[in-house]
């Protein structure tokens, strides 16, 4: 385009007032051009956006997630529910978020029994026993997973009864005694393989509930309750369904009974079927009298729980009956070092000795460190040469027991003396401490089991302490190929637990 004012432009030129009418009057063609083009424009993007709908609608029909098969959908579907629990009824998880997506994933979703085959129905839940109906009767005749906290009266319980004959696994808490043996104990449930029971009492006669009809077939059980004791029949029993069992107190409550030694022997008699087994033994654990040794031949994980205080005679009484010859896993309880009773002298770990010579397989342990001399525990140590994983809890202190810096110095080879070493096939260590103590100590013994070229792969380092105001460094420790943990968790308990320990 030529203007007539070219010359002037890009100029300070200033216009006479004949000069800048000429200039309105020349630009009112060129504005009215441009008004019309924007017109244009406009008309132009609004036709772009209808032809990229119009495209955008078509390839919709023809996407990817459109064409996959439908069990390939129902698989998608199913990989949403949680892994580590069951479903529960908020909207914002699977399966009832997938019914609020659009409505052919509702119909799928409300098509496919899987989906609907766990359940989780929380206490407060009373009222809605239909919803509980609705929901198991989608899952068709698919065995069923449920969890239940029973805050009685709840009818709910009563209801879930009405699908006993589908049920895989069963987690009922907060139930009392009388409610489990007028509800729940003659329940046919054929399916069930895996019972989870938490008592809210703590005298009622509980010796009914293992052998109730509904355990009768069970090979899976944990009990959360109250003087274990209660739990095992005076009487003669066969229970050889029984494959895992674990007795644990409700809510961590450790003043309220463990198995004596006499009954965890009769319980072990009467369950010659298991593999593992998990439960407290009693401070006031009474006596074997001349008990005969107990064969076990299918039991592969030995672990006494708590952190209660137990005398290490009592174990070593129990554990020197039993013929374990294929046991893998032996967890140790904290021992009595409250009166000074420690494992000073070989005798005190002749069990253990015994122990590693007729369970030859045993490859994982957990120890309580301060229950050994440092001596003693170099001996434990040396009974299992082909401990590849061993876990060590040291919450307390002792004034004349070992202690996590003993264990870690006994653990680090001395590359001139490696045949010397102990435990040279180690893969994990795991420690649990509330001694803080110089990162030095186990980067070395992750140097020299390395240098050494043992097999160590894993080390996790807890601190019932402070978070240290130094991070430990590990950047030369990334070519190790060894996997570090480094966690802080103080709590108020080990504070008072190390001030009573510092006194005795």
């Amino acid at each position: 385009m030529q203007s007539p004012f070219r010359k002037y432009l890009g100029t300070n030129y200033v216009p006479t007032e004949e000069e800048a009418d000429r200039i309105r009057a020349h630009l009112v063609a060129h504005e009215a051009a441009l008004a019309r083009l924007d017109v244009l424009i406009r008309n132009l993007v609004a036709h772009r956006e209808q032809v990229k709908d119009y495209i955008r609608s078509h390839t919709a029909l023809i996407c990817h997630p459109r064409r996959l098969p439908l069990d390939l959908f129902q698989e998608i579907f199913q990989a949403c529910l949680p892994t580590d629990r069951n479903a529960t009824m908020r909207t914002t998880e699977a399966p009832l978020l997938l019914c609020r997506i659009c409505s052919p994933w509702r119909t799928l979703a409300l098509s496919m029994p899987r989906l609907w085959a766990s359940l989780t129905v929380p206490a407060n839940f009373g009222g809605h026993d239909g919803v509980v109906v609705d929901w198991l009767e989608r899952s068709a005749s698919i065995p069923l997973s449920i969890s239940l906290a029973c805050k009685w009266p709840n009818s709910v319980l009563e209801v879930s009864c009405q699908f006993s004959a589908r049920w895989h696994k069963l987690d009922v808490s907060d139930i009392r005694v009388s409610d489990f043996l007028q509800v729940l104990a003659e329940v046919d449930a054929p399916l069930l393989t895996e019972v989870k029971m938490a008592f809210t009492d703590h005298t009622s006669d509980k010796t009914q509930v293992l052998s109730s009809k509904l355990l009768r077939s069970v090979k899976t059980i944990t009990i959360h309750a109250a003087r274990h004791n209660d739990l095992v029949p005076r009487a003669p029993f066969t229970w050889a369904h029984l494959t895992h069992l674990i007795l644990d107190y409700k809510d961590n409550n450790s003043a309220t009974g463990g198995l004596s030694v006499d009954t965890a022997y009769r319980l072990l008699r009467g369950c010659t079927h298991l593999v593992s087994v998990q439960f407290h033994l009693d401070l006031d654990p009474g006596q074997l009298q001349s008990a005969p040794s107990l064969s076990l031949p299918f039991l592969q994980s030995l672990s006494f729980m708590g952190h209660r205080f137990v005398s290490f005679n009592h174990v070593a009484d129990l554990v020197e009956r039993l013929d374990m010859p294929n046991l893998c896993h032996f967890q140790m309880p904290p021992s009595d070092t409250g009166s000074r009773r420690l494992m000073t002298h070989d005798s005190d770990i002749a069990f253990l000795a015994h122990l590693a010579e007729r369970s030859p397989s045993i490859s994982s342990i957990g120890i309580v460190p301060q229950t050994f001399t440092r001596d003693c525990l170099l001996n434990t140590l040396r009974r299992f040469p082909s401990l590849t994983s061993l876990r060590a809890i040291c919450l307390w202190r002792s004034r004349d027991g070992a202690n996590t810096i003993d264990l870690l110095h006994l653990l680090t080879p001395d590359p001139d003396t490696l045949a010397t070493d102990v435990c040279l096939d180690l893969q994990e260590l795991s420690i649990q401490t509330s001694l803080r103590f110089d990162d030095g100590i186990w980067m070395e013994f992750i140097d020299k089991r390395a240098h050494c070229g043992t097999k160590l792969r894993r080390l996790e380092l807890e601190f019932k302490t402070d978070v240290s105001e130094r991070i430990p460094d590990v950047q030369r420790l990334l070519y190790r190929d060894v996997d570090v943990s480094v966690k802080y968790s103080p709590t108020t308990f080990l504070r008072l637990a190390n001030y009573i320990g510092n006194r005795w």
